[in-house]
C-alpha cells in the first residue's frame, strides 16, 4: 500500500482498525506507514482535519506493546551472514532463552549484513537462504523485530524486505519496520532505535530510549546501548564485549522501576557482567 492508498481510504471514512484488516498489512508496517504520510504529504496545510484524525490514528497505535511485571531480553547487530557473524554466541543465546523460559525478545536492529562488501556469502538469494535456515526461531518465545541500516539495504539494492521473510518463519516473529520503534512500560513509553535519524510524532523525550548500531554496552542518562551479538568491532573499542541484555519490570511506590542485566558470552555459557536499573519517575 502507498501513502497515497493510505490518504484516500481515511477520506473515505476508514478507521486504523479497517485499514488494517482491509490491507492485510502488519500493524506496524501501516504504523510507519502513517509516518511516512504524515511526514512527506502536504496534508498538514491542506486538510487539517484529515490530518489531525490521521495524527489521533498514529498516537493510539504506535506502540507495539504495553508490559507489566515482564522480563525482555535485548538482543541487536547479530550481523547474520557477515564475516563477523559468532554462530557459537547464538548457540550460547538459544541455549539462554529455552533454560531461562524467555516470552519476549525484541531485536534491536542489524539481524543480518545486507550485502555489503565485507559479506560472507557473494550472493543475494545465497546468503538469504542462510539467513533464514541461521536465524533462530523459538516455539514459546514471541519475538519482534526491528530492522537496522544493515537489513535495509536489501530494500535499497534488492527490493527485499528481510523483516517479511523473517516474518514468515513463525507466527511469532513479528516485524517492526525500520530504525524506530516504540513499546510501553506501565504506559512509560520508551523507544527501541537503530541508527534512526527520525524524529516522533508522538513525543520527542521518551521515557528511556534503547539502542542497537554502536556495538558497545553502555548506560547512560535516559539510554541504553547494546552490545553486539557478532565480532564486530568497528571503531576498535578497547572494552568490546559481546552480550545481550536482560530487562525486568516492575512497579514500585508508583514509580516504574527498569531493571537491566548485561550479559557476555564465556566459554562456559552467558555471564551476567553488569546490572543497572532505571527509575521512571509517575
Amino acid at each position: 500500500m502507498s501513502e497515497e492508498m493510505l490518504i484516500d481510504l481515511k477520506l473515505e471514512g476508514l478507521s486504523f482498525e479497517k485499514i488494517l484488516k482491509v490491507s492485510g498489512m502488519d500493524k506496524m508496517m501501516l504504523v510507519k506507514l502513517y509516518e511516512k504520510a504524515l511526514y512527506n504529504s502536504n496534508i498538514r496545510n491542506s486538510d487539517v482535519w484529515l490530518y489531525r484524525d490521521m495524527m489521533n490514528d498514529y498516537k493510539e497505535n504506535f506502540y507495539f506493546i504495553n508490559l507489566f511485571d515482564n522480563k525482555v531480553v535485548f538482543l541487536a547487530d547479530t550481523h547474520i551472514g557477515s564475516r563477523e557473524e559468532n554462530i557459537e554466541y547464538l548457540e550460547q543465546f538459544k541455549d539462554f532463552i529455552l533454560k531461562e523460559k524467555i516470552s519476549l525478545l525484541f531485536h534491536c536492529g542489524d539481524i543480518c549484513d545486507g550485502m555489503v562488501k565485507n559479506r560472507k556469502e557473494q550472493n543475494c538469494s545465497r546468503q538469504i537462504e542462510y539467513i533464514l535456515k541461521t536465524y533462530p526461531v523459538f516455539e514459546n518465545t514471541s519475538q519482534y523485530l526491528l530492522g537496522g541500516n544493515h537489513d535495509e539495504k536489501y530494500k535499497m539494492f534488492y527490493e527485499i524486505d528481510i523483516l517479511t521473510k523473517l516474518s514468515n518463519l513463525s507466527s511469532n516473529i513479528h516485524s517492526l519496520g525500520y530504525s524506530k520503534a516504540y513499546f510501553k512500560v506501565y504506559d512509560k513509553f520508551i523507544s527501541l532505535e537503530h541508527n534512526c535519524k527520525m524524529d516522533s510524532f508522538v513525543d520527542k523525550s521518551p521515557s528511556l530510549r534503547i539502542l542497537g548500531h554502536s556495538h558497545r554496552s553502555k548506560f547512560k542518562k535516559g539510554k541504553v546501548y547494546l552490545p553486539a551479538s557478532c565480532d564486530e568491532n568497528p571503531c576498535g573499542i578497547e572494552d568490546f564485549i559481546p552480550g545481550f541484555m536482560v530487562m525486568e519490570s516492575k512497579k514500585r511506590y508508583g514509580n516504574v522501576e527498569l531493571e537491566f542485566f548485561q550479559y557476555s558470552y564465556t566459554d562456559n555459557g552467558p555471564e551476567n557482567i553488569y546490572r543497572k536499573t532505571y527509575t521512571l519517575i509517575h
